[in-house]
Formats: structure tokens, C-alpha cells, sequence
């Protein structure tokens, strides 16, 4: 009967230890799970932060690019304009002193107007084209 007493007193305290050890081991189970959770999202922020700079970066030098060369578009559009200003203002004399010098004919008066309409046209679309570029530019 003592043997009887001192078993059940021997398996009590090792379901005790059991039921601790067990607790003890969930208790760290638990704590690991969530702390390699939280160093887990907190290495992925970080990696998620880099790569929204390296994003805004990258757009940002693109920006600045796209800007230059519409820059140099619009400077290259306005020498053109400029040039066809000046062509048309020639145009312009040659007709003006055509009609004072010569009578020239019907043809050669409607080629040369034909010929200052075309770059009229070509003029105002130019005009048209470069406001396009400025207004992409703001």
C-alpha cells in the first residue's frame, strides 16, 4: 500500500512537470511564431521602402529627362518657325516686287500664293505643335 501511495504521489508530480514543461514549451512556441512574424514584416517594410525610393528615383530622372528633351523639341521647333517666318516674309518682298516690276503671269502669281499658303499651314501647325509641348512641359 505504501508502494500504492508513493506511485500515485511519483506519477501526480510528474504530470505536474509534464503539464509545466508542456506550458512552458507552447509559451516559447508562441513567442517564436510571433517574433519571427514581427522581424518578418519588418524585413519586408524595410525591402518595400527601398524599392518605392529606387520607384520614385528612377521616375524622377525620367521626368527630368523627358523635360529636357522637350526642351530642346521646343528650341528646335522655333528655330524651324522662326526660319519659315523669315521664308514667308521673303516670299512676301519677291511677290510685292514681282507685282511692281513685271507683270508676270496668272501661274506664276498662283504658285507663289500657293507656295505662302502651304507655309502659312506649315506655320500655324508648328504653332499648334509647340503650345502642345508647353503645355506638356507644366
Amino acid at each position: 500500500m505504501k508502494d500504492n501511495i508513493s506511485s500515485s504521489r511519483t506519477d501526480k508530480k510528474r504530470n505536474g512537470t509534464s503539464v509545466v514543461v508542456i506550458a512552458v514549451l507552447l509559451i516559447a512556441l508562441i513567442g517564436s511564431a510571433v517574433g519571427f512574424s514581427y522581424f518578418g514584416y519588418k524585413y519586408i517594410d524595410g525591402k518595400f521602402k527601398l524599392i518605392q525610393q529606387d520607384v520614385e528615383e528612377n521616375l524622377a530622372s525620367v521626368l527630368n529627362e523627358i523635360q529636357s528633351i522637350n526642351t530642346n523639341n521646343i528650341k528646335s521647333m522655333e528655330e524651324s518657325l522662326n526660319q519659315m517666318i523669315l521664308e514667308m516674309e521673303e516670299l512676301k518682298k519677291v511677290v510685292s516686287d514681282a507685282d511692281k516690276s513685271v507683270t508676270s503671269t496668272s501661274a506664276a502669281q498662283q504658285s507663289l500664293t500657293d507656295k505662302i499658303q502651304n507655309l502659312e499651314k506649315q506655320l500655324k501647325d508648328l504653332q499648334k505643335g509647340m503650345e502642345l509641348l508647353k503645355d506638356a512641359i507644366r
